[in-house]
Formats: structure tokens, sequence, C-alpha cells
């Protein structure tokens, strides 16, 4: 797809895919994983996303991470070649490594490739350069996966300094960016530097996300609806109307519970999974050193998960 085109489509909730394990061997479940694309497509998502955390990437292999992208575009671009897909690279690695897997992407047919920088950091350069040697390698368009990063100096959890956000929106290529610090007032700046530009895509539960829609925050990261797709698209329907009392009774009733329940208490990763098991889309077994839920765990949240499976 063109540039253009992309960063059109790229608008509204965006969905995770997830890498299920099989239970003998723990390697990828590939059936489970056709199912859960299919299950999203069938429940009229256009956008996917194979993601260093949500899809498990630190638990895999090299050699199974580009195996994963390439079954992932493969398998949405089969249902429709007018689905958006975008897969990334490891969580950490060199440069030419983020480079061969956006090689590998581009020729199976990814329509963005996002890429993550998980080492210290210790000046805007560095990172700049990284991405500008992306750009120059492969001609695709990409997605900067910005996360905290740990000082250099201090090993302190720290945000993207603003001037390399301004630098990063000169670079070739660029069209979206994964805002993944959790910080409102933060989050206001990064749009601010972005859009309508380059795509700015906000991970964290819904009521952050709506407080910045005076913002024009145009796109998120699915949560409750990646086990009921069409709480995405009401949502979604909210916000772009500006339903405000509506809005405020959706997350009340399904967005709230989850977030001040299961997640707190067990964590967002491990609580993805297990409630895609309660649903029956894959199993919650994961990889050492990652433990999923015990039974008892599964069995205290399985009643939030399938009201909120089985809502609207």
């Amino acid at each position: 797809m063109k540039k253009e085109k992309v960063l059109k489509q790229l608008y509204g909730p965006v969905f995770t895919i997830y890498t299920p394990f099989l239970k003998e061997k723990l390697s990828i479940n590939f059936e489970e994983l056709e199912k859960y694309i299919n299950f999203l497509f069938n429940k009229g998502v256009s956008i996917f996303y194979v993601m260093p955390y949500n899809s498990r990437y630190s638990q895999l292999r090299e050699s199974e991470i580009f195996e994963l992208n390439k079954f992932c575009i493969e398998t949405v671009k089969n249902l429709s070649q007018e689905n958006l897909i975008i897969v990334s690279d490891s969580i950490h690695g060199p440069t030419s490594l983020s480079i061969d897997y956006a090689m590998e992407a581009k020729k199976s047919g990814a329509d963005i490739f996002a890429s993550i920088v998980r080492e210290k950091y210790f000046e805007d350069k560095h990172v700049l350069l990284h991405y500008e040697n992306l750009s120059r390698a492969v001609n695709i368009p990409l997605l900067v996966h910005e996360m905290p990063f740990l000082s250099g100096y201090s090993s302190k959890n720290i945000l993207w300094p603003l001037t390399l956000l301004k630098g990063l929106k000169q670079i070739d290529n660029i069209i979206a960016i994964k805002e993944d610090a959790k910080d409102i007032k933060y989050a206001q700046e990064v749009i601010k530097i972005f859009e309508p530009d380059i795509r700015v895509i906000f991970a964290g539960r819904k009521k952050y996300f709506y407080a910045l829609k005076e913002s024009g925050l145009k796109s998120y990261l699915n949560g409750i609806s990646m086990i009921n797709p069409k709480l995405a698209f009401h949502f979604w329907e909210l916000y772009e109307k500006g339903e405000h009392d509506e809005i405020v009774e959706f997350l009340s009733k399904y967005d709230d519970p989850f977030w001040d329940g299961p997640v707190k208490k067990y964590g967002w990763h491990r609580v993805n999974k297990a409630s895609l098991e309660i649903v029956g889309l894959m199993s919650r077994i994961e990889r050492s050193p990652l433990r999923e839920l015990n039974k008892h765990e599964l069995k205290e949240i399985e009643p939030l998960i399938l009201k909120i499976a089985n809502s609207l």
C-alpha cells in the first residue's frame, strides 16, 4: 500500500495478535493463532498488529519471530488484501537485525514495520540513527514503538525527550508512533508533535484515551475488545460522536472493572492470555520465565471476562 493510503486506513482501534503455545512442546500453536486471526476478521477487524510484548516476542527465538511475522502477514492478507498488517522487530538486538526483520516483512507483504529500541538511552542521536538507517535500508512505512527508556546514566525509567520525537518526525518512511508512556500530559505533547502527518496509536485504558480526544488522538490499541471486538467499534462510534454520558457509562460498565480488577491484581499480559482461554480462543500457557495464571486465579476472573465477552 502507498504511504498515504496506509495513514488514512490507520484510524480507530488497532487489534493485537497474541501468540499461543502448545501445551506439550511449548512451540507456537499456529492452528490457534490462525483461529484467533479469523475470529477477529469475522468480527469486522481490518487492522492487525503483531507486537513485541502482547505477541510474546520476549519468549521467542529470533528464527521464531521471523516465522511468526511471515505467518501472520500471509494469514491476514489471505483473508483480504485490504487488511492492514503491522509486524515488529525483536525487543533487543542490533539495528542490522531490525533491518533483516524489516526486509523479510516487506517481502512477505507487511504494510507497516514497527521497531522498538530497548537499548539504554544516552543521547538522541543513537536512537535517530537506528530509525534513519532502517528507513534508508528498507523502503516500508515505519512505526516507532515509543516506550520509556532506561537511562544509561541513572538506570531510571525516562520518557523520550521531545527533541528526539521532533527529530523522528523528519525521518522518511515514519508513518506512526505507538505511544506507550501511560502519561496524559506527555501524550498530549506527542500528539501535538506528530498528528495529523504521523499517526499516534495510544496504548492504555480507554478513560485515558478519551481524555486525549480534544488533543486530536485518532487511534488506539485495543484492550477488552481482544475477546469482543464489538466493544471497540461501539466505543469508537461513541468517541467520534462525542457522546460523553454514554462513554462514561461504557467505561464504568466494561473497561474500568477490567483494569481495576484483574489487570491491577494480576497484570495486563497474564490477564490477556487468560481471558482468551476463558472464551475458548487460545490456551493461556506461557513459556518460562513468564508464568500464566493458575486455575484458581483463572476461576476468579472468569465471571467478569464472560460478562465482557457476551456484552452488546
